[in-house]
């Protein structure tokens, strides 16, 4: 079960590898929430699988979205950073004054 307000894409398909099993029709939702968040300049709390397939949570202020990647200043790394959005399992907008 998911947190109220997150936004869930999609399970990879292989967690292991971090290879998804990316399904368009709920990678779509995702990028939606995702350019409303970047609308309102809103950061971001973010639930991911990193390269090396290990689950993630970031929060990040968002700079540019395309179909495939997700471009973000990533508050933990004090750093941009692209995010595959195949990748990204859940989106939420950050909570005042909370760590991601």
């Amino acid at each position: 079960m998911t947190e109220p307000g997150f936004s869930v894409a999609h399970v990879s398909g292989t967690i292991r590898t971090g290879v998804p099993n990316t399904n368009m029709c709920l990678v779509m939702p995702m990028l939606r929430d995702l350019q409303r968040y970047l609308a309102r300049r809103q950061p971001v709390d973010i639930v991911y699988i990193d390269r090396a397939g290990r689950l993630s949570q970031r929060r990040v202020r968002l700079l540019r979205i395309d179909a495939d990647h997700v471009r973000a200043y990533c508050y933990e790394r004090r750093a941009v950073r692209t995010f595959a959005v195949a990748n990204i399992l859940a989106a939420m907008p950050a909570r005042e004054g909370g760590a991601a």
